[in-house]
């Protein structure tokens, strides 16, 4: 049963549109596309978004504390502090193309499968996250946190600047490139050259 007054949004693109003050309290939105919008700073919680398309968007800084993200999509989108772990964890499943990513938190968040197509993913926080088939290729991983991250079956083949210990961090099958050999070995102080 869906709680009372909530609005339902269903197969509507939003673009160049005026939102009211409390657009997004008590919303579903499902199937829906928003694109070029300034969403920084904005507080999304309890908002849900299910296969919803975000384009050219800039969710910096926005609040996503209990929504619910169902196969969300963001394509060249600035993310920047973002803290997805507070987001709902029933079906969550995000993928990103383009983003920037920096500084984001998925701490504890399940999301096999997710893409992270050429993005920026500066100091964004991995800790006790399940990255299990992931990929990210061809992205900026400099000062990401992996931390008892499972990364099993996980594709960083193209992707750089990561630093990840295989103690503590979950790699079966993962793929790398000799490229990304470093940031495995840095742990145990070895210079590769």
């Amino acid at each position: 049963m869906s709680p009372k007054g909530t609005i339902y949004h269903s197969d509507e693109l939003f673009k160049n549109y005026n939102f009211p003050d409390h657009f997004f309290q008590h919303s579903v939105f499902e199937n829906c596309t928003f694109e070029n919008y300034n969403f920084s700073d904005k507080d999304f919680s309890g908002t849900d978004f299910i296969e919803t398309l975000f384009i050219n968007c800039n969710f910096s800084n926005a609040s996503l504390a209990g929504s619910g993200l169902k196969d969300t999509i963001f394509k060249h989108c600035k993310l920047t502090g973002v803290d997805f772990a507070r987001s709902k964890d029933f079906l969550f499943s995000v993928q990103f193309s383009n983003c920037i990513l920096d500084y984001t938190s998925f701490v504890k968040k399940k999301n096999r499968k997710c893409n992270f197509i050429d993005c920026s993913v500066k100091g964004a926080d991995f800790t006790e996250s399940d990255l299990t088939n992931s990929t990210f290729d061809n992205c900026d991983l400099i000062a990401a946190v992996f931390n008892r991250t499972n990364l099993n079956n996980a594709d960083l083949s193209t992707s750089y600047n990561f630093v990840i210990n295989p103690e503590i961090n979950s790699l079966r099958k993962a793929k790398l490139s000799l490229n990304g050999l470093p940031g495995l070995l840095l742990t145990y102080g070895i210079v590769i050259v």
